[in-house]
C-alpha cells in the first residue's frame, strides 16, 4: 500500500512541479519563448535593413520602411507624376521618368551594407518599364550616379540592355559588375519582372556578384578586373530609389515594387523564396473572375447614389473625385438616370461635364457604357489629355491618338454603333498614354449628348476575355 502511495505522489508531482516552476520563475519561461520566436524568424527577413513596400498604410507618412531599422524614405516630389499604382505585390511606386525619386538617408544600417553582416549584400525588387526613352535609367543608388565618394548602385545599360551593379574602389578604380547583353530588352517591358543582385563584397569581380532576373541566374559578362584595394566608405551618402539620391539623373520610367535590402548574401533558395511570393500575387490577380478586373485599376467612376453625395466618386482605391461642372447656363438637364450597372449619368450636350483633378500616367485601356442621344453626330466622350481622346464619329468608335488601339463593342473587337441603345465599349493600346487632365462629356468646347456608366480606365491593356467580362457585369 505504502509503494502505491509513493507512486501516487510521484504521479502528482509530476503534474505540479511544472507549472511550479513556471509560477516560481516566469521570467525563464518568457525568455524560452523569446528564443523560440527568433529561431522560428522568417528567413527573409535576417539580416534585411531596409524594405519599402509603397502599400497604402506604409505612404501615409512618405514612404515607411517595414524591415524594423526605421530607414523611412523621404518622396521628393519634382514633378507631378510620381505617384502609387497597382504593384505585384499590393501596391508599387511609380515614377515620371523625369526627376522624381525618393531619398532613404543614411542611417547607420544603410552605410556599408557590404561590411555589416556575413561580408556582402543583396538587393531585391520588382521592376515594370514602360518605356525605354531614359538613358541608363537607375533602379537603386547610394549616391549620386556623378559622386566618387563611396557610391554603388544598379542600373540598366540602355544600348546593352543588360544590369549593371557599381562600387566605387577609390574613385578610378570602380568595380562594376553586369549580366550579359541583351538581359533586359523592350521585350521585357510592360511587364512585371523580379530582380536580385548578390554581391559577395570580394574585391574579384569576377567572383563576387551575381544577377538573377524571374529566378534564374543569368549569365555574367563584362566585369572589372581583380581590384587591390577595399571599397570606399559610403557612409556620408543617401540611398535613393528609383534614382540615384540627391540628383535628377536616370530615373526608371515605370513602376518598383517591394524593395529590399540586405547586409548579406541570400541563398538560391531564399531568392527563390522571394520571387515566389510575387509570383503567388500575380497568379491570385489574374485568376478567372471579377477580382482581376480591379488589377491596374487607376480610376472607376460607378454613378451610382452614393458615389454621387459629394460630386462624382472614383471607386478605384485611388480616391480621384470628380468634378460635376455645369456649364455657364447653368443647364440643370446633366442628372444621374437609370443606367446598365446601376445609376448612370446622363450629359447635357451643351455646357456640362466632369473633370478629374488627378493625373494617370501609363492608361492602356478605358472602358465605359454609353447610349448616345443620336448615332448620326459627333460625340465626344472622354479627353485624356488634349490630344488622346475617345469619340464616335457618325456611329464609329474612334480611340484617337491611341497607338495601335483595339475596339471593342458589346465584347467583342468591333467599332460600329449604330443606334442609340446601351453599348459596352472598351479600348485599349499597348503604349502608355499619360492622361495630364482627364475630362469626361466635353473635348474642348464640345460636349457629349447622351448617357455614361460604369467608366474605368487601366494602366495596363485589357485581355479580351476581361473586356467581355465588364461586357457580362451589365447584361
Amino acid at each position: 500500500m505504502a509503494a502505491r502511495v509513493s507512486l501516487g505522489a510521484a504521479l502528482i508531482l509530476a503534474f505540479i512541479l511544472p507549472t511550479a516552476l513556471l509560477i516560481v520563475f516566469p521570467n525563464k519561461a518568457h525568455a524560452a519563448a523569446t528564443i523560440s520566436k527568433t529561431l522560428r524568424r522568417p528567413v527573409n527577413e535576417i539580416g534585411l535593413v531596409g524594405h519599402w513596400t509603397f502599400d497604402g498604410p506604409n505612404m501615409l507618412t512618405n514612404v515607411a520602411d517595414s524591415s524594423g531599422q526605421g530607414n523611412h524614405g523621404f518622396l521628393v516630389h519634382q514633378g507631378s507624376g510620381t505617384t502609387t499604382f497597382p504593384g505585384r505585390i499590393g501596391q508599387a511606386l511609380g515614377t515620371d521618368g523625369s526627376n522624381d525619386y525618393v531619398n532613404a538617408g543614411s542611417a547607420a544600417s544603410l552605410d556599408n551594407i557590404q561590411a555589416q553582416g556575413g561580408g556582402g549584400m543583396t538587393v531585391s525588387l520588382w521592376l515594370y518599364v514602360r518605356s525605354y526613352s531614359v538613358v541608363n535609367p537607375h533602379l537603386i543608388a547610394k549616391p549620386d550616379v556623378n559622386t566618387t565618394a563611396g557610391r554603388w548602385g544598379i542600373r540598366i545599360e540602355s544600348g546593352t540592355a543588360r544590369f549593371r551593379f557599381f562600387k566605387d574602389f577609390n574613385g578610378a578604380a570602380d568595380m562594376t559588375i553586369a549580366s550579359a547583353d541583351n538581359t533586359f530588352t523592350t521585350a521585357h517591358s510592360n511587364s512585371w519582372r523580379h530582380m536580385v543582385l548578390t554581391w559577395a563584397s570580394t574585391t574579384d569581380a569576377t567572383a563576387s556578384g551575381q544577377f538573377y532576373l524571374d529566378n534564374v541566374a543569368l549569365s555574367m559578362s563584362n566585369t572589372s578586373a581583380t581590384l587591390n584595394s577595399g571599397p570606399v566608405s559610403d557612409a556620408s551618402t543617401n540611398l535613393g530609389i528609383l534614382n540615384s539620391a540627391g540628383t535628377t539623373v536616370a530615373p526608371i520610367d515605370g513602376y518598383l515594387d517591394d524593395v529590399r535590402l540586405y547586409n548579406r548574401v541570400l541563398s538560391t533558395s531564399e531568392i527563390s523564396q522571394l520571387y515566389r511570393l510575387g509570383a503567388t500575387s500575380k497568379i491570385a490577380k489574374t485568376l478567372p473572375g471579377r477580382d482581376s478586373l480591379k488589377s491596374g485599376l487607376v480610376g472607376h467612376w460607378t454613378f451610382d447614389g452614393p458615389n454621387m453625395l459629394t460630386n462624382v466618386a472614383d471607386t478605384s482605391g485611388q480616391s480621384d473625385t470628380g468634378l460635376l461642372i455645369l456649364g455657364s447656363s447653368g443647364n440643370t438637364s446633366t442628372t444621374t438616370a437609370p443606367g446598365k450597372v446601376g445609376q448612370a449619368l446622363q450629359f447635357d450636350g451643351i455646357d456640362d461635364y466632369v473633370t478629374m483633378g488627378a493625373s494617370y500616367n501609363g492608361v492602356q485601356s478605358v472602358a465605359f457604357w454609353i447610349r448616345v442621344a443620336t448615332s448620326t453626330t459627333l460625340q465626344k466622350i472622354i479627353d485624356l489629355n488634349g490630344t488622346a481622346t475617345v469619340t464616335i464619329d457618325s456611329g464609329t468608335l474612334n480611340g484617337n491618338s491611341f497607338t495601335s488601339p483595339t475596339h471593342y463593342v458589346d465584347g467583342v473587337a468591333a467599332s460600329t454603333i449604330s443606334d442609340t441603345s446601351w453599348h459596352h465599349v472598351a479600348i485599349t493600346t499597348g503604349t502608355g498614354i499619360n492622361a495630364s487632365a482627364l475630362d469626361i462629356g466635353r473635348i474642348t468646347a464640345a460636349y457629349l449628348g447622351g448617357s455614361l456608366d460604369d467608366i474605368r480606365i487601366y494602366n495596363r491593356a485589357l485581355l479580351a476575355t476581361e473586356v467581355l467580362q465588364l461586357y457580362n457585369l451589365g447584361r
